[in-house]
């Protein structure tokens, strides 16, 4: 299991979810690439010749990979940037600046995602775009934040768990529970997650 402080101090969504280039690579295959990919008939033949290359499925994996490289933390500071009462406290803390409130939130779930697309090129010239969607889907438990400022400073106790999930087009090529993260004792986050706004 992951520790707290290594998820804080920069883990990503690539090492959350698990997911390895190789392990990429060995889903996207020369055939789903060619199902997936969105080309115009001109294109086609250069589609074609980037198939036959060897090691297309992974350079098509790395840019994946490249894609996973949020930091985790800022995956589940998106969630609670939402959350209208934490917001409210957050921008009481204004009124007194320096001093550290504590908040308690109640189990929460959440989701996150995007869609990406992944350029092809032969030559410089390109040949194919490839559609993903990257979607998270959390549960946090127990969470006790410290806010200063209008910002979350420290996370004092929590544990999140969930299932993170890659496709490729139409076909899931990457689906696993989360690293699960346990909270157990207190973490300062290297970039507050501001969630009230000064002036």
């Amino acid at each position: 299991m992951k520790s707290a402080t290594a998820i804080v101090d920069g883990s990503t969504l690539q090492s959350w979810m698990g997911a390895t280039e190789s392990s990429l690579a060995e889903r996207l295959s020369p055939k789903l690439l060619k199902k997936a990919a969105q080309s115009d008939r001109e294109q086609v033949k250069g589609w074609l010749t980037v198939l036959g290359q060897k090691g297309i499925s992974g350079c098509v994996a790395d840019k994946v990979c490249g894609l996973l490289q949020e930091d985790a933390v800022g995956v589940i500071a998106g969630a609670w940037s939402k959350y209208a009462e934490l917001k409210r406290c957050a921008r009481e803390t204004l009124s007194d600046p320096g001093e550290p409130a504590v908040v308690g939130l109640t189990e929460h779930a959440f989701t996150y995602g995007f869609a990406p697309s992944v350029t092809v090129k032969l030559d410089g010239v390109k040949v194919a775009e490839i559609p993903f969607s990257i979607a998270v889907t959390c549960t946090v438990t127990e969470v006790q934040l410290e806010l200063v400022d209008g910002c979350v400073r420290k996370v004092l106790v929590g544990s999140c768990a969930g299932k993170g999930t890659i496709r490729c087009a139409d076909t899931v090529i990457w689906e696993r529970p989360l690293m699960h993260v346990d909270l157990p004792g207190e973490v300062r986050l290297r970039k507050p997650i501001r969630l009230a706004e000064t002036g």
